[in-house]
């Protein structure tokens, strides 16, 4: 961490926490003559990325231009961040972490063949910011969220993630 970070933070309090987001559903809606291979839900803020397994969408019955994907186990993609917050205060400092849904160009069982280190051509399809702060308690929480996500090409109209979020606090303490 920069000195100036450790300077701006002198008399806050911190607090690490443990977040859980459980995926269970993913619906996207195609502009007319596109279809992803295979698609991964990515939680990620500055370099740090958890990546969801890869998934191959399915035709909705009811809208031909719709692709959807459940989950009968949730993928859970986990985090620790630490959150700070000014001794005065109850709320926590923003910390926003973005969803995206990306299509890893090759089909979902194709990508789980390929070595860990080996690359794939990825486009972001959709994506949402997510402030972890609203979600931080003291208690163990957990949120059964709908998250709308915005549109990141021109081949997506819509798309919609729903999850649940389970925050826990670990340890808090004075900010170093």
């Amino acid at each position: 961490m920069s000195l100036w970070k450790r300077i701006q933070r002198i008399g806050m309090k911190a607090a690490k926490f443990q977040f859980t987001v459980s995926l269970e559903e993913l619906t996207v809606n195609f502009e007319k003559g596109y279809r992803p291979m295979g698609v991964v839900v990515v939680f990620t803020r500055r370099g740090r990325r958890c990546t969801s397994k890869a998934v191959d969408l399915r035709k909705s019955e009811t809208n031909e231009s719709s692709l959807s994907f459940t989950w009968t186990l949730p993928d859970n993609l986990e985090v620790i961040t630490t959150l700070y917050r000014n001794e005065n205060s109850i709320a926590f400092d923003d910390k926003e972490w973005t969803f995206q849904v990306e299509d890893v160009g090759v089909s979902a069982e194709d990508f789980k063949e390929l070595h860990p280190n080996a690359t794939t051509r990825r486009r972001v399809l959709a994506t949402r910011n997510l402030n972890l702060a609203e979600f931080a308690s003291a208690l163990p929480t957990q949120n059964n969220l709908k998250v709308n996500l915005r549109a990141a090409s021109k081949k997506v109209s819509s798309a919609t993630l729903f999850f649940t979020l389970h925050g826990l606090m670990l340890r808090s303490g004075e900010a170093t």
